[in-house]
């Protein structure tokens, strides 16, 4: 119990009382202050300190009548403040325990599908037998032939255990499972693909040889579940508690009036930005307004994309421009996250993104994937570099090899004096060769460098493996600070390119790989472990002896090198000045130590990228511990592995709201979503939204079925689109905005995608003139229909799949026609089905030589008893940005273009039911995205017949596209092809 007097004058009028200390009085002005809780309006007392008086000798004559108050006293530094977070506190409150508020929904949503996880539990298998199928460089695949039937999916994750787990499934307790799993020795894979005879092909995520596991068992794996949950579970908390470091994000989401937080004042663009990202063409007045919003909203910016209106340049601009902003305040590495709902729509967002010149980092990989030490983006940005400094300096290039042979040679005759078992001469062979037939020597030398490397062709591979680094694998925390992790690093690195070199055997190597890569991830090494390792790799390198290695053998190999550095020398070269060795420096640094370039670049990397739920992995929380420590604002030290600046996501609509919460729960500062809900919406379960709404139903007493389907069905895109629509008309500060001019597609098809999908408010960028389509029977067309018979009906394979042989067979026969062309030189394609079981007839008809246009063409190739696009068709620049040729469903395309875009509508039947007759082809989001990839031309192939009679709602896109294709003789076409 505490206790504060307060004193009011007697006799005075006024509203005036003081509290009285030791040596002061304060005078304090009475108001009554009121706010809203429980909708009903509450009253408290409420003091303002009017002045301050010292108390002296003269304070008897101060007259007080003395109050007593007791419990619920607050002081605070502002009252309006004050008042304000009282009244947050209730909304907060009084939303927690709002059963039909949005995070509510959601949260029941994410209690049903942790049940029905751990009912999956209840179904295991006995494995058969398993076999080695296949190896690629991206790991082993094994096939596994279970005791029963499963209903197993492509991309499950499952564990294998030799225990059985009929324990979990007699004692349904968390306790019991969280023992169970922290104790056992478990192997998780993932399936790659489901095939006949109860089997599955899986992928193994710790590299191991899993032709042991047979009598073992395998299901579901709780532990990739429960981490999923957990992390979602953990965000909606977060949000729901209002202990995310964006005050209020809760009340955010929900579309309630928030505190009045100022707008920035940012500039839409920088003269570094214009000049980066609009180096020929203005952005247009919506582009600048997009960026304007982002940088300079309160908490919540929603940018809608739809096709081909410059949404990737948008988000670079946006991140760039936070960068430069952030860079006058210092510290801006790892400011930035850049997520997507899956690991395709971050690398699509990374690999266009530079910012201040510097690539993103991804983190994290996709099941099955190994991890790469230096990742594709890095890779690829330093290759860029060399490619520049090369043209902009010819010279530097011979330079460069120049020096590499003379570092080769003198390692070589530096080992033959200290020992001829640690020879490796592979690499100066091979350089030896090159130099011969750049400078032209005799044909006799090349011939004799031939039968040397005829001669190493007999030695075993091992002892080809560079050993140096494996000698230095640290074996104590003093040896591991003193630059072991970047002996470590290399070391993986080796021995993953002695693998791919077939130098040595990746299941010699499984172990020893996992415990050097799990080394860089632990926060406590086992150094006992690392040194058992070392040994143990040293050991199974074990040099051998070259009895070819005589003295003449080394004189052919000095007299050939004499005579290429002869004639190096007798060219004249012009001295080289300071700048060039420096060019010369950057250059060796880049292409010889591409781990130290990537430490340096990570130190000024201003974005981080991961999917949704992958911004809580350990990888990524790592990184981010990294640049936090020394992180330095306003003299305070940060500890903030799980927070962001700024939060950018891609593709957001995708994103189901669960996962979508994960990363908004970590942003400090703004949440950026970019997406289109107009395309393709986030996956639900149907069972668990009839489970939710059935539930809804018994304990509602009312019929709330069409609330909970709109709210769950609903993208959170969409929702939280509403909802700052909502902000805007409480505080005028725009958060919202479409991007509104394509440059994709040609004007005809831009007014179409923009009439049927976006209510006629999408402009066109480009006029007719700048498209030029000259493929053959089909010039200056930018779209048609290939009309097939209805006598040739669809079917349908086992898992409900539709396809349709004979329009598979003509897109083949299109392809071919087409992909080798002049008129196709540098220009792409893609063929996109509604259905899976049609893709996998497109590919089988593309195998098929009599679709081929000539003798000698070939698009797919066979590989381990799957069929793949040949190398030669994967990329159709240079620069590998596009694919050649892409083959899939809707769900494979968004977020992509190509020139030329094949439809397969696969429906054909006589069902009256408009449902049952169409199936996908009445989806407004996927036809959206079908119909809106292509750049210069889009055909249709399908039955025209099933558009005939009357309009109706879920086909008019589809018939008004064909009447177009009938009616528009200038850039249209329809032709009866069957």
């Amino acid at each position: 119990m505490s206790y504060i007097f307060f004193g009011k004058l007697k006799d005075s009028e006024k509203e005036e009382y003081s509290l009285l200390g030791i040596n002061s009085i304060l005078t304090l002005e009475r108001k009554e202050m009121s706010f809203i809780k429980d909708n009903k309006t509450k009253f408290i007392e409420a003091f303002s300190v009017v002045k301050e008086e010292r108390i002296n000798n003269n304070s008897e004559k101060y007259n007080y009548t003395l109050i007593k108050i007791k419990e619920n006293i607050k002081f605070t530094e502002d009252i309006l403040e004050y008042m304000e977070d009282m009244e947050i506190k209730a909304r907060i409150n009084q939303l927690k325990n709002d059963s039909s508020s949005y995070l509510k929904i959601w949260e029941k949503y994410a209690d049903i599908e942790k049940k029905i996880l751990r009912e999956n539990l209840n179904t295991y298998y006995k494995i058969n037998d398993v076999k080695i199928v296949k190896y690629e460089d991206d790991g082993f695949f094994f096939e596994i032939q279970l005791d029963k039937k499963h209903s197993f999916e492509k991309g499950d994750t499952l564990i294998i255990i030799k225990k059985d787990p009929k324990i979990l499934i007699e004692n349904d307790s968390e306790e019991i499972e969280k023992d169970f799993f922290d104790n056992l020795d478990y192997t998780e894979v993932f399936i790659e693909k489901t095939l006949k005879n109860n089997s599955i092909l899986v992928g193994c995520k710790q590299e191991k040889d899993l032709e042991e596991e047979k009598d073992s068992y395998i299901f579901y794996s709780m532990k990739g579940g429960k981490t999923v949950n957990d992390r979602r579970e953990k965000a909606r908390k977060l949000i729901t508690d209002n202990k995310t470091p964006m005050r209020e994000l809760n009340l955010i989401i929900e579309g309630k009036k928030v505190t009045k937080e100022k707008a920035g004042n940012y500039e839409a663009l920088s003269i570094q930005t214009k000049e980066s990202l609009f180096p020929k063409y203005e952005p247009t007045e919506n582009q600048k307004e997009a960026i304007q919003i982002a940088l300079n909203t309160p908490d919540i910016a929603i940018i809608q994309g739809p096709p081909g209106t410059g949404k990737t340049t948008v988000i670079t601009a946006i991140l760039q421009r936070l960068s430069e902003e952030r860079k006058e305040v210092g510290n801006i590495s790892g400011n930035n996250l850049l997520t997507s709902f899956q690991h395709d729509a971050v690398n699509n967002a990374l690999s266009r993104i530079k910012i201040l010149g510097l690539p993103a980092e991804k983190y994290g990989i996709k099941a099955g994937m190994q991890e790469e030490l230096v990742n594709k983006n890095f890779k690829n940005y330093m290759n860029k570099v060399i490619n520049i400094y090369y043209e902009e300096n010819p010279e530097l290039k011979r330079e460069s090899e120049e020096k590499e042979l003379r570092e080769i040679y003198n390692d070589y005759t530096n080992r033959i004096r200290e020992s001829l078992d640690e020879i490796e001469i592979k690499n100066l062979i091979r350089k030896l060769k090159f130099f011969s037939r750049k400078y032209q020597l005799t044909k006799e030398i090349l011939e004799e460098l031939e039968r040397i490397e005829d001669d190493y062709r007999g030695v075993s591979r091992t002892c080809f493996v560079d050993k140096s680094y494996f000698y230095k694998i640290p074996i104590s925390e003093n040896m591991f600070v003193d630059n072991g992790r970047y002996f470590v690093e290399k070391s993986i690195e080796k021995i993953e390119e002695a693998i791919k070199d077939k130098e040595i055997q990746a299941s010699n190597f499984v172990e020893e790989l996992k415990i050097l890569k799990n080394s860089l991830v632990e926060n406590k090494i086992n150094f006992s472990l690392l040194k058992g390792c070392k040994i143990s790799i040293l050991s199974k390198l074990t040099p051998v002896e070259y009895p070819f290695m005589d003295k003449a053998f080394n004189q052919k190999i000095a007299e050939i090198f004499e005579k290429i550095t002869l004639i190096i020398n007798n060219i004249v070269r012009e001295n080289k000045n300071f700048k060039e060795r420096i060019k010369l420096k950057y250059l060796d640094e880049l292409e010889n130590n591409p781990l130290r370039v990537r430490d340096t670049i990570r130190e000024y990397i201003t974005t981080f990228g991961a999917t949704c739920q992958q911004t809580q992995g350990k990888e990524i929380l790592n990184a981010k511990r990294r640049t936090l420590e020394n992180k330095i604002n306003n003299g305070k030290f940060y500890d903030e592995t799980r927070t962001y600046e700024n939060v950018l996501i891609d593709e957001a609509a995708r994103s189901n709201p669960p996962d979508l919460l994960i990363p908004m729960s970590m942003a400090k500062r703004r949440i950026i979503l970019v997406g289109d809900h107009k395309q393709l919406p986030h996956l639900i379960d149907e069972n668990i939204l009839e489970y939710l709404k059935d539930e809804e139903k018994k304990n509602g007493g009312k019929d709330v079925k069409s609330y909970i389907e709109e709210q769950i069905k609903e993208s959170m895109f969409e929702y939280l689109k509403k909802s700052c629509e909502k902000l805007e008309k409480y505080d005028g500060i725009k958060r919202v905005i479409m991007l509104n001019r394509q440059y994709r597609m040609h004007p005809k098809m831009g007014a179409f995608v923009s009439n049927h999908f976006y209510e006629g408010k999408l402009e066109n960028g480009l006029e007719e003139d700048k498209f030029d389509n000259r493929l053959k029977d089909l010039e200056r067309k930018a779209f048609a229909w290939f009309d097939i018979s209805n006598k040739y009906q669809e079917k349908k394979k086992n898992n409900n799949s539709f396809y349709r042989n004979i329009e598979a067979k003509e897109i083949a026969k299109f392809i071919y026609k087409h992909i080798d062309s002049e008129e196709a030189k540098g220009k792409n394609f893609g063929i996109i089905t509604f259905y899976s079981s049609q893709k996998d007839e497109i590919l089988k008809e593309l195998a098929n030589e009599e679709n081929k246009a000539y003798k000698g063409q070939e698009l797919i190739v066979i590989k381990e008893n799957n069929y793949a696009i040949n190398d030669k068709y994967k990329l159709s620049n240079e620069e590998g940005i596009n694919e050649k040729i892409r083959i899939g469903s809707v769900d494979a395309f968004q977020g992509m273009e190509f020139n030329f875009v094949c439809l397969s509508m696969v429906r054909s039947n006589n069902e009256k039911n408009i449902r049952k007759k169409f199936g996908f082809l009445t989806n407004r989001n996927r036809l959206c995205v079908a119909m809106s990839r292509q750049k210069e031309l889009l055909v249709v192939f399908g039955d025209s017949k099933m558009l005939e009679g009357e309009k109706h709602t879920d086909i008019e896109v589809l018939q008004e596209y064909l009447k177009m294709c009938k009616e528009d003789g200038e850039y249209g076409k329809f032709e009866s092809i069957l």
